[in-house]
């Protein structure tokens, strides 16, 4: 249960640091386009992984949802 519960909390968690990121990614380094680039390929990329783990716990697959936040945390 503790599990379930912490795993909810940050996805909730990466979500929420992903939107900020977005909203602060224009003025953060100068803003300029590479900056945004790269901040929205990290955004993109941890927002897929999260979905995609928590698409495989739903499915009961094990080892994929591992390998799918041990993927999006190395992101973070």
């Amino acid at each position: 249960m503790w599990h379930r519960i912490s795993g909810y909390l940050i996805m909730l968690l990466v979500l929420i640091s992903n939107v900020s990121a977005l909203v602060i990614a224009r003025r953060t380094f100068g803003g300029t386009l590479d900056i945004q680039g790269g901040i929205g390929t990290l955004v993109l990329m941890t927002t897929v992984g999260i979905g995609l783990a928590y698409y495989n716990i739903k499915k009961l697959q094990i080892d994929q949802h591992r390998a799918w936040m041990i993927r999006s945390f190395v992101y973070v």
